[in-house]
């Protein structure tokens, strides 16, 4: 049983991670847009007033920050989970990844 859980919680971070992964490449994504559009601005190839009926910059902003948040929650998640897991099941203390320790 212990093997089966250990496994288990393997799967769920390596998903975790992957997921990870995905969301700070879109955060990137988003930030060089973003550097972008404030350039274009700042070098007046963008008029004021389509800057400002887009807000494109702000939109950006929230949604990079909304990632920056899952992130957060994923990671909190993860360690929740392993915590009950071994706190439930009395197993011995694992010790965390080199991956696991980056994401901390």
């Amino acid at each position: 049983m212990p093997k089966q859980v250990a496994e288990y919680y393997q799967n769920t971070a390596a998903k975790d991670l992957k997921d990870k992964s995905k969301e700070e490449l879109e955060k990137d994504k988003l930030s060089r847009q973003q550097q972008k559009l404030l350039e274009a601005h700042y070098a007046d190839t963008i008029p004021m007033e389509l800057f400002k009926r887009r807000t494109a910059h702000i939109k950006i902003g929230d949604a990079i920050s909304a990632i920056e948040r899952r992130i957060q929650m994923q990671g909190d998640r993860t360690a929740a989970f392993k915590k009950y897991l071994f706190d439930q099941l009395k197993l011995p203390k694992m010790k965390l990844t080199a991956k696991e320790q980056c994401s901390q």
